[in-house]
């Protein structure tokens, strides 16, 4: 048996398991707040590791997919814009990016909404 991690909700939480590999396990219940802490600790570590040279942005698959999120933009230290997201499920998230980059993000997100809905298209 190899090592093994479950999770699922219970009640109010969400329980976090995982098994060693002699079959050895641990069960944490996690609020809402702390699973997505947990969440953003690991997307933290993964940063840490070398990048997938192998697929292109457009082939990887997303490690979490949000549909229609609630947005609001602002500006953070007068030369980045923010961009806030928010789900019913998770706290919200904040992205701070040059303004060059949200040149970039306005125009592929103008091309993308003015496709017709049949056509799939990850850029």
């Amino acid at each position: 048996m190899k090592s093994q991690v479950t999770v699922r909700t219970s009640g109010a939480a969400v329980e976090f398991r995982i098994a060693d590999a002699n079959g050895a396990s641990a069960a944490i219940p996690l609020s809402r707040r702390e699973t997505f802490g947990v969440v953003a600790l690991l997307l933290k570590a993964l940063e840490d590791l070398p990048p997938d040279t192998e697929a292109p942005l457009h082939l990887q698959k997303p490690g979490l997919t949000i549909k229609d999120p609630t947005c609001a933009v602002g500006v953070v230290d007068g030369e980045l814009l923010a961009l806030a997201m928010k789900t019913p499920h998770i706290p919200t998230i904040e992205f701070h990016i040059s303004k060059m980059a949200a040149g970039q993000l306005s125009k592929a997100l103008a091309k993308a909404a003015s496709l017709p809905a049949s056509t799939p298209s990850r850029n």
